[in-house]
């Protein structure tokens, strides 16, 4: 949803202003509110690559990790399982709307279900985060290599919360931190520059109060913009 654009107009997301600021570019924006890595990842593959980019740009979400475990969020979704070093994807095709609107008990219970999962993983967070983080890292992993085979290069900016910026220092899922040592991806980290602005305003929160402003997006496009230069 940071992609996306939540709060924000179509030509107020880092997407757009990275078209604004290089009109050379051809910047298709593919973000969805919601998704989770998983969900990602069968984007590029099923969608994205179609376009045969010569840059995919991820925008990395801690909570995105959160939600790979899930097989229902709002709605179904897919769920991969990683065993014996292969990613297995299950919980497709989803079902249509139509099978559980009418419904309720149907759509309570999967509410219910949803809330339970949170919740073991509160309790076993260590186990949970473990087996969590492999599987992150297997889907970035199929990034890149789903990236490659297209001819593409990706780049990965790390998406920082409120108070990350405020301090200045991130605290990112593991799976980014192994995902950038991998010298065939860019990992492009805007919370210096971030950081840097919001001393310049007088009540920094307003620019988080609803994911991120337009201030926030302009910069974060900014800041990709000077690392696609380098390349």
């Amino acid at each position: 949803s940071y992609a996306f654009g939540e709060c924000v107009g179509d030509k107020q997301t880092y997407a757009s202003y990275m078209k604004q600021r290089n009109p050379r570019l051809e910047v298709i924006n593919m973000g969805v509110h919601g998704y989770g890595t998983d969900q990602i990842l069968l984007k590029l593959q099923l969608e994205g690559t179609k376009y045969h980019p010569d840059v995919v740009l991820l925008g990395f979400v801690n909570d995105d990790i959160n939600r790979i475990n899930l097989e229902f969020r709002d709605y179904f979704k897919p769920k991969f399982i990683f065993g014996d070093r292969t990613l297995r994807l299950t919980n497709v095709p989803i079902p249509p709307p139509d099978i559980y609107k009418t419904k309720l008990h149907t759509y309570l219970g999967l509410s219910l279900r949803a809330m339970f999962t949170n919740t073991y993983e509160s309790f076993f967070y260590k186990r949970v985060d473990y087996e969590k983080n492999i599987l992150a890292s297997a889907l970035l992993d199929q990034m890149v290599k789903t990236t490659h085979e297209v001819g593409a290069k990706l780049y990965v900016v790390y998406l920082p919360g409120a108070a990350e910026v405020a301090t200045n220092q991130i605290n990112p899922n593991e799976s980014y931190n192994l995902l950038c040592q991998n010298t065939s991806v860019v990992c492009i980290n805007p919370t210096e520059a971030l950081h840097l602005y919001l001393k310049t305003v007088q009540n920094p929160a307003l620019l988080f109060q609803c994911h991120y402003s337009k201030e926030i997006h302009q910069i974060i496009a900014s800041v990709i913009d000077d690392h696609l230069k380098l390349q």
